[in-house]
């Protein structure tokens, strides 16, 4: 079988018919775990900006539980009065986030925890009790 060699001409003619892809832009800042972080880091930043928010950030803090485990809550933030706020973000969960939760929770319950469902509303946690037991978190 015998190649054929496209001339110069040809080459740059067919080069032209296509239309380059437009590079996609790169975001600054953090990479998200999932879709659903990525949208709530936007209502943080909505928050932040009215002024309801100090600052907020994303996997910063990491706390040490019982039995050398490390829990890292999706979002910290610091309210305008200085309260520190720790948002974890589940559409579902496994039992054993459920547990480190719980186990967070209740060893650090100086912080004000909030989970956030696929609603993108937070709902306050104030004893390991008010977290949810089914796989899926909310609506």
């Amino acid at each position: 079988m015998k190649a054929t060699r496209w001339t110069e001409d040809q080459l740059k003619a067919h080069l032209g018919r296509k239309e380059p892809r437009p590079k996609k832009a790169v975001e600054p800042g953090p990479r998200y775990r999932s879709q659903l972080e990525a949208d709530y880091a936007q209502v943080l930043e909505m928050r932040r900006r009215s002024g309801e928010l100090v600052e907020f950030g994303y996997e910063r803090i990491k706390l040490r539980l019982p039995g050398d485990v490390w829990y890292t809550p999706d979002f910290d933030a610091i309210d305008s009065d200085g309260m520190v706020l720790l948002f974890e973000v589940k559409g579902w969960q496994r039992e054993a986030a459920r547990i480190k939760l719980r186990s967070a929770i209740a060893a650090y319950p100086g912080f004000c925890w909030y989970i956030v469902g696929t609603d993108q509303a937070p709902r306050r946690m104030l004893t390991p009790d008010d977290v949810p037991s089914a796989r899926r978190v909310v609506k």
